[in-house]
């Protein structure tokens, strides 16, 4: 019981709880209209046809997965919900309820043209005008399906805690997971590629955090981290940014941006050197120079 207490008293359980209207209503033979035109797929599709462009409730979806990142950023999966460091509440907090303002406008906003946004879906497919009316509902009914919420749970095992052991253990093998799947995502940055972007880079920093902020969780997570830290620590933190030029005809051309850098005399293990350093650097007083 102990070993698990000395996990569960350092994490908050985080669940969120974000509904979101699906714009959807379940197919019906007599929608189909048998003998005449087939419905076109952004109307039907999956056994359902769409009441409303799915366009206007992204936004909602957007939200969501921000409201997930914003978990995983510093925690990871566990109980159905996301353990987060205790220290880390109140930011993680912070963000959701800074999200939470944003999902209310945007469901106001969203009722506010609801009807409109009906008619405009029907004006895109006047053929099939009745079956969309007959399926949409009322604007109060999809106000009370669009919510954002989430809770704040400390976790206290019982004296049987039937599988909860179980669970706690398995909080390395989940951390872990979740790293691996960042790494998988970072495949493209490395093919056919001699350089790493700061983009990529920015991808390694992000496990670093995180895995410093649950490295209490397993014994195998801080040989890691010291690795990736030590590897970190190797590579400059600025460097060439890739992008467009874009002209008022929307004309787009590479460009490569160059960090503004400056040969200077620094000490370095007690001997003056020439190296080249960025100016917020030097500006910020980072760098000792040698006189």
């Amino acid at each position: 019981m102990h070993a698990i207490e000395r996990i569960t008293d350092r994490i908050t359980l985080v669940l969120l709880t974000i509904g979101i209207w699906s714009g959807r209503k379940k197919l019906r033979a007599e929608d189909l209209k048998l003998g005449t035109e087939v419905p076109p797929e952004d109307l039907v599709s999956l056994g359902s046809k769409r009441v409303c462009d799915p366009e206007a409730i992204k936004v909602f979806h957007r939200l969501k997965k921000q409201a997930e990142r914003v978990c995983l950023g510093g925690g990871m999966r566990f109980l159905g919900g996301y353990a987060i460091p205790e220290d880390r509440t109140e930011t993680v907090a912070a963000e959701l309820d800074a999200l939470g303002e944003t999902f209310a406008k945007e469901r106001a906003n969203f009722v506010a043209g609801y009807g409109e946004a009906i008619e405009d879906w029907i004006a895109l497919h006047p053929q099939w005008e009745a079956a969309i009316r007959k399926a949409v509902d009322p604007a109060s009914v999809v106000d009370s399906r669009l919510a954002f919420g989430y809770q704040l749970y400390r976790i206290a095992p019982a004296e049987n805690a039937g599988s909860l052991a179980e669970q706690v253990e398995g909080l390395g093998d989940t951390l872990f997971g979740e790293v691996a799947r960042i790494a998988r995502e970072l495949d493209k940055s490395f093919v056919g590629r001699d350089a790493l972007s700061q983009r990529a880079l920015s991808t390694f920093r992000r496990v670093a955090e995180k895995l410093g902020c649950l490295a209490f969780v397993d014994y195998r997570v801080q040989p890691v981290l010291d690795s990736l830290s030590d590897w970190l620590a190797l590579v400059p933190g600025k460097g060439p940014v890739t992008g467009n030029n874009v002209s008022h005809a929307k004309n787009r051309t590479n460009r490569r941006w160059y960090p503004n850098l400056q040969t200077v005399r620094v000490l370095k293990d007690g001997e003056p050197r020439r190296v080249r350093v960025c100016t917020q650097c030097i500006k910020g007083n980072k760098i000792a120079k040698a006189g």
